[in-house]
């Protein structure tokens, strides 16, 4: 019987080795999350403009991480 809603250590290890999305699937539920939330189409593609300039450029500025964890 779990005594909390929190995971322990050993359960977030668990969790966070078998999910491992990329980049691609991350910016498509980010877009797929803004069209639930009714925001104008226009933004959108703001977003996906500015998310594309960056996948391009990533290289370019020496950043390797993955887009999920710049911020």
């Amino acid at each position: 019987m779990r005594r909390s809603n929190r995971l322990s250590v050993d359960e977030k290890a668990i969790v966070y080795q078998t999910i491992v999305p990329d980049d691609d699937f991350v910016l498509e539920e980010f877009i797929r999350s803004r069209r639930i939330r009714n925001v104008r189409e226009t933004t959108i593609k703001y977003y996906v403009d500015a998310i594309n300039v960056l996948k391009r450029d990533r290289g370019y500025i020496q950043v390797e991480k993955p887009v999920m964890h710049l911020g």
